[in-house]
Parts: structure tokens; sequence; C-alpha cells
């Protein structure tokens, strides 16, 4: 007779400190306490010594008006603002620990908006984006201080910590200006404040489902505020592509594309009609305004995405995409003032693309980037080094010293950008992740006993990392100039849920039986939520 043998998994220390989740997350005090220490000194410097940093923050103003009024302000003026940025501080800290969801929300929004054309909705982005990044990074610094050796001990966070830590030494090493710090900033704020340490209440399928739904109404009031652009600007055309208001129309779209996947997801997830059709109705409308705007890579990532989501629910949902499609063809046609308009429409739909701002060709950009890129290779030039490849140094110098902000012709591809930054040893950094991350998704969704309830919830991250990697061919989506981005905002967590929650879904499913339990909870008789649209 044959002995079954059970096989039994010794977890490492590290596999166990993954699955019990054991990060020590900051208190409020300690981040109150650093935000308040970092602006008073910050408001000291401004004071002393940072009368080129002060003309760089006027021109983020928005009117001649503010612009003034920050470079005019005398030492009693900034001791006033300190002290009404502390109490702000203390206030943002109270709000982001009790409100997380909704922050998320809000910081989804101000990323969307923030280089928007249109004052009210650009000034509250702005306020909101900028806030928030100012509270995850405080936050983010202080989960490093609690967590380094746990951090670098735990399977997958550690790829993070390297890809950051490479990231910081070639701005430190090779840049050292303004930029390069922001980038920094940035990348501490999206990674580890926000990704690893304030999502961290996403630890089962439920909660999951709450942030999914959360996103997805943040995508509707997105939609909403697009949907205004013809009504408050006279530049929402441009060439007979909508732009929404923004100066591009590509700009528009890839950052929308993913507002426009969420909206899909919970047409597809939701049960009840009224909502459920109400988010199909708005996801036909977003797609069809990306459409109008005639951006391929867009396009293509929600195409692709929709098609991840598609196969976890099997709805008849491409139908509605076909006539979305041919809805946003018309529209196109019709959004064109005139026979040249039209040429120009056919003539990008026939060649590789144009860049409005520089107007070259992206392919001739792309080999520009090219060129830079093999003269470093392995380490890139840094954010601020990859403009002197392009410009004189004489020119950059003069630029610095009057306080201006030289601009160079963007990649118009994320992973050249990252090349050109941080050479192949960055790119990699940043793709191993992404690897990892879509190889576990593919299990997951293609394991036979996971549940259903459980796959729809995980497949809306895996459908967010396609559609910013897609676009990311086309944009340079992912770093930019260190201002934080949403293709950004969005990838890292996207990343971290696939991969951890994954590992939960298998090992309690699948492939480890040996691990009983876990934290992942889910609802195995849940009825099911595969509403045919």
């Amino acid at each position: 007779m044959a002995v079954q043998q059970q096989k039994i998994r010794v977890l490492t220390s590290a596999e166990r400190a993954q699955e019990a989740r054991k990060f020590r997350l900051p208190n409020p005090g300690d981040v109150m306490i650093s935000l308040v220490f970092v602006w008073a000194f910050f408001c000291f410097f401004l004071v002393t010594a940072g009368e080129r940093l002060l003309l760089r923050i006027a021109r983020l103003a928005t009117t001649p008006e503010l612009r003034n009024a920050i470079v005019a302000s005398d030492e009693t003026a900034l001791t006033f603002i300190m002290i009404v940025g502390c109490i702000g501080l203390i206030g943002l800290v109270l709000v982001c620990y009790r409100y997380k969801k909704l922050v998320t929300c809000a910081l989804l929004f101000g990323l969307t908006f923030g280089s928007s054309t249109w004052a009210p909705v650009h000034d509250v982005a702005f306020g909101i984006k900028y806030l928030s990044i100012v509270f995850m990074a405080a936050f983010g610094g202080l989960f490093l201080y609690k967590n380094f050796w746990r951090l670098v001990d735990t399977p997958y966070y550690r790829l993070f910590f390297f890809y950051f830590v490479w990231i910081a030494f070639i701005q430190f090493a090779l840049g050292g200006k303004i930029n390069d710090y922001w980038y920094v900033g940035t990348d501490l704020s999206l990674i580890f404040g926000f990704a690893i340490a304030y999502l961290y209440f996403i630890d089962n399928t439920d909660s999951l489902y709450e942030l999914n739904k959360a996103l997805a109404w943040t995508a509707i009031l997105i939609l909403c505020v697009h949907a205004v652009a013809p009504v408050v600007s006279n530049d929402y055309l441009q060439n007979g592509r909508f732009q929404s208001l923004f100066n591009r129309a590509t700009g528009f779209a890839v950052y929308f594309s993913p507002a426009v996947v969420f909206m899909f997801w919970m047409g597809m997830n939701e049960e009840r009609n009224l909502f459920r059709q109400l988010f199909v109705g708005a996801a036909i409308a977003g797609l069809v305004l990306v459409l109008w705007s005639g951006t391929r890579s867009a396009m293509l990532g929600i195409v692709v995405a929709v098609f991840v989501l598609w196969w976890v629910f099997r709805t008849r949902i491409f139908v509605y995409i076909f006539l979305a499609a041919t809805l946003g063809l018309v529209a196109q046609i019709v959004g064109t003032s005139g026979e040249e308009d039209f040429q120009r429409l056919v003539d990008r739909l026939q060649d590789g693309g144009d860049d409005i701002e520089s107007g070259s060709g992206r392919f001739e950009i792309w080999a520009s980037y090219i060129e830079v890129i093999v003269r470093s290779p392995i380490y890139g030039y840094s954010v601020s080094g990859v403009k002197g490849q392009f410009v004189s140094a004489g020119l950059q110098n003069f630029y610095d010293n009057v306080g201006l902000n030289i601009r160079v012709s963007a990649p118009h591809n994320a992973y050249l950008g990252m090349m050109s930054r941080f050479g192949f040893i960055g790119l990699v950094l940043l793709l191993v992740p992404v690897f990892i991350a879509l190889r576990r998704a593919r299990n997951v969704l293609l394991a036979p006993d996971i549940p259903a309830y459980d796959k729809r919830a995980y497949v809306l991250p895996v459908a967010t990392i396609v559609v910013v990697c897609i676009t990311a061919f086309f944009e340079d989506t992912l770093g930019s100039n260190g201002k934080g981005t949403v293709s950004a905002f969005l990838l890292f967590p996207a990343l971290l849920i696939c991969e951890v929650h994954g590992r939960r879904l298998l090992e309690q499913y699948g492939e480890k039986p040996s691990i009983q339990g876990g934290l992942t909870k889910t609802s195995p008789g849940q009825p099911s939520t595969a509403e045919k649209v």
C-alpha cells in the first residue's frame, strides 16, 4: 500500500517576517515633530541664504501677484508663514492618519491635475499633491529608520530598497542639484512612505476591494473634471485632438488611462444594476475622450488592461469597447477644424507621431537619447546631468545663475529616460520587481483553486501594472523631473500588492498546502459578482 508523504516546508526568518507583516509604523507624534522641525529649518534657510531657492519656488506660483509676494517676502512675513505652516502640518498629520483611503484618493486627484492649466483645479491639486508628498516623505523616512534591517531582510521588499539606494547614489554622486534632491525625496515618498508603509492596511482581500472601489469613485470625479474642459477652457482642443485642461493631448490621455481602467473594473465587479450601468457608461465616456485625444499608447494600454480584467470577469465588455472606439474615432474626425487638421490626423496615424513641444519626431528623439546613453550605459547621468548632454555647460550655468530651469525634449519613453538618468543598472533594478510581480500575477490568475472572489479584487492591480508599463513605452511617465507622476504613484503599490498578496493567496489555496491560515481574508461562499454587463 502506497504511503502518502506530506511535505513540510520550513519558513525562513525573512519569510516569517513578510507573512506576519511585522513592520513598525511611525506614530503621529514622531511625524509631527519631524515635519515641524524641517519646516522651521526650511523657513530659516530662506531668510538667510535661500534667495535662489526662493526664486525657484516663486516660479511655481500661478498668478503674478502671488509670485511677487513670495519674492518680496521679508523676515516678518516668513516668520508668519513658518508659524501658520507648522499649525497646518500638524493638522495634515492628523488627517492623513485618520482618513487613509480618502488621502489616497486625494493624492491620485492631485497628481492627475497637478499640471492643469485651469487655475482653480490646478491650485487645489497642487496643494494636495505637495502636502501629501511632504507627509509621505516624513512617514517614509521614519519608516526606514524603524525597519531598516527588517526591510533588507524581507524578500521582494529588499528589491525596492536596492533600487532606491542606487537612485540616491547616482543623484548625489553625479547630480547634486535641486532637481536631483526632489527626485530622491519623491521616490522616498512614493515607494517607502506610500506604497510600503501607508498602504500597510491592505493585507487581505476585503481591504483590497475597499481600496479598488475608492479609486474607481475617484476616477468618476476625474472624468467629471475632464468633461467640463470645453466649458471652462478655450484650448481644450489642439489640432483636433482633445487635451482637456492640459498643454498636450498625450499628457492628458496617458495620465487618465488608469482611471478609465478603474471604471471598467467597477463596471464589471459591481452587483447593483444602477451603479454598474453608471460605471460602464463612465468608462465608455472616458475611453471616448482618450480616443479623441489621438494618443495611441493610452488606447493600447487600456485595451490590453481591460482584456486582463475580462479574463477574470468574462463579461461582454469588449462589445462596449468597440462601440466606444467607433464613437471616439467619429469624435476625432468631427473635432478637426478643417481639411488641414484632418490631414494632420491621418498623418499621425501613419507615421511615428510628433512631439508638439519640440517639433521633432519621437523616433528622432529616441535616437538622440540612445546616443547619449551609449556614452554612459552603466551609470547614466542623473536627472540634472542629462540636460548637460544636450546643451552647453555655459548655457546651463547661465540658467542656473538666474534661477531658471532649462528644458530639453523629453525622451518620450520611460525606459530610455531611466537609462539616461540611472544607466542600465537603474533600469534593471526597476524591471526586476515588475517581472516578478507579473509572474506571480500569472500564477494567481491561472490557479484553479483560488476563489473568483479573490481574483476579482486582485486583478485590478495587475491591470494597473499593464496600463502603466505599456504607456511608459511612449511617454516618460515613471520619472520625469522628480515631481511625482500618476504612473509612479500607482505602479509601486500595484507591484507590492501583486507579489505579496499573490503569495498569500497561492500559499493558502494552491502551491504550498503545508502552510495553513495566513492573513488573507476571503469569502469562498461569497455570491458571484460576475454580473454580465
